[in-house]
Parts: structure tokens; C-alpha cells; sequence
């Protein structure tokens, strides 16, 4: 069953702030944590149908915005030629 996008929003909203701390937390920079944040919530909208096999939309959440950090600071270090 597909998420509703009233719901998703709902979810979104509840989820947002924490997202944003943590990305905050591991780039420490507030706009490459928006940019991260912004990334999680639209992979997590194009995989709304498999939320419901989730057993916490935020913790999914949670590990996908870590995951981005860590690729992100990984660029900055070691950038492709």
C-alpha cells in the first residue's frame, strides 16, 4: 500500500528537524545540511510505496541522511579527477 501525501507530509514534518541536527551535526555547515535533508525526504518520496515494510520511517531516515553525510565528506576528500 502507497503512502498518501497528506501522510507523507505529516511524517516529513515530524521527521524534518531531526534529519537537519544530524546533518547539521556531521557536515557542520547548515547549507550543505539542507541540501542533505532536502535529498533524504525526496528519496524517501520515491520510495513511499516500501515505507509500510519499514519498521520506523525515522530511522530509515535517519541512516539514509547519515549514509549522505558520510558520501558527501567523502567527496570533499577524495574529489574525482
Amino acid at each position: 500500500m502507497k503512502m498518501e501525501q497528506k501522510d507523507f507530509e505529516i511524517e516529513v514534518s515530524r521527521i524534518r528537524p531531526h534529519l537537519l541536527q544530524q546533518a547539521l551535526r556531521y557536515l557542520g555547515n547548515s547549507d550543505d545540511a539542507e541540501d542533505v535533508t532536502q535529498e533524504t525526504l525526496l528519496k524517501l518520496w520515491s520510495m513511499r510505496q516500501q515505507l509500510e515494510q519499514y519498521h520506523s520511517t525515522e530511522a530509515l531516515a535517519i541512516t539514509m541522511t547519515k549514509h549522505l553525510c558520510f558520501n558527501r565528506l567523502r567527496t570533499a576528500v577524495y574529489p574525482m579527477c
